[in-house]
């Protein structure tokens, strides 16, 4: 008996004899599967999905051999393809794709899409010797001049797009909102950290230039923190 008769019959089993494809099968029943795996004449699906389409169908264990033969068998008649791992050497390996078109058998490396190359971002060059045009952080004296800084500190480090401090950042800000930032536009977010220092990185600032700039933006901010309390309470003795 034929795969496609085998399982033909599994199928009149369940049916009672009618057209399967009108049949109310149970939720989770691949109907495109077992179209697929019936028609002598298309691929041949993977034993693995066979396997599970028997377990939908509500194939006994005892049955599973009688129809795993008769697979094989179908092989000789079918296209089917599958990947097999072929060991090339001691330390080298391949994983390949058997294909046959019904009684032609190929053997092909399998075609992998190209790995996307990560574009790693460039470390800053500094100045020359005797020359100091970088932006200190640690000269602010607010959150808004330390603001201007990091704008200045872009502008040193050769204005990379909005596009590419995003690339770079880590994920700290998308690029249209860091471009809010360096061109100071009306609308812009206020500077937090995570935005400062995403600023930095992609830059090319390493961990001592973001150090700096984190020293320097928790000094303002909890200094402006800790400035609230203090005037809440004059104000409250004043009235």
């Amino acid at each position: 008996m034929s795969f496609e008769e085998l399982l033909g019959s599994l199928v009149d089993f369940q049916t009672d004899g009618r057209d399967w494809r009108h049949h109310t099968w149970p939720p989770g029943t691949s109907i495109a599967m077992l179209a697929q795996a019936l028609n002598s004449n298309g691929p041949l699906p993977s034993w693995r999905l066979i396997h599970s389409l028997l377990n939908q169908l509500g194939a006994s264990v005892a049955s599973l051999p009688a129809f795993h033969a008769a697979y094989e068998r179908a092989k000789l008649y079918r296209p089917w393809s599958d990947n097999i791992h072929i060991q090339q050497g001691d330390d080298q390996g391949g994983t390949y794709v058997i294909q046959n078109t019904g009684g032609t058998i190929y053997l092909q490396p399998e075609r992998r899409s190209p790995r996307r190359m990560v574009e790693v971002v460039e470390p800053m060059i500094q100045d020359a010797p005797g020359y100091n045009l970088k932006p200190d952080p640690l000269s602010a004296q607010s959150l808004p001049e330390l603001e201007r800084l990091a704008r200045d500190f872009w502008r040193w480090a050769d204005k990379p797009s909005s596009r590419q401090l995003a690339t770079h950042s880590k994920g700290a800000f998308s690029h249209a909102t860091i471009a809010k930032i360096i061109y100071d536009k009306p609308d812009k977010p206020p500077l937090t950290m995570r935005y400062l220092l995403g600023l930095i990185r992609g830059c090319g600032g390493d961990k001592d230039e973001q150090q700096r700039w984190a020293t320097a933006w928790r000094l303002l901010d909890q200094g402006a923190a800790s400035s609230k309390p203090a005037l809440t309470m004059w104000t409250t003795r004043a009235g």
